[in-house]
């Protein structure tokens, strides 16, 4: 469920961009896919306002942090050292 997300991010794109605003996209959807996954299986049995949105909206935020901008502060950081050269991510170092 939380790669769904981050696929559509990417797709929406064409697989084209790699830029910082995609990754933080992908990250978010990332986190939302986590979220309702975890509403379905995991937190059905909660109140919705005393702790499932809260919950939803500290994955979605988290997710947004660590997998959209750290994925993407570690992947400067690999393609400046050009291990990355052969992928698209690592063909523009100028990525901004």
């Amino acid at each position: 469920m939380q790669g769904i997300g981050a696929e559509l991010a990417f797709a929406a794109f064409r697989y084209r961009s790699f830029k910082l605003p995609v990754a933080v996209l992908a990250g978010a959807l990332t986190g939302l896919g986590a979220a309702i996954f975890d509403f379905v299986y995991w937190n059905k049995a909660y109140e919705l306002t005393s702790y499932r949105i809260p919950y939803a909206l500290i994955t979605i935020v988290s997710a947004t942090v660590i997998a959209g901008f750290g994925a993407w502060v570690l992947t400067r950081a690999l393609a400046n050292t050009g291990a990355l050269d052969r992928f698209p991510a690592g063909r523009d170092r100028a990525l901004v």
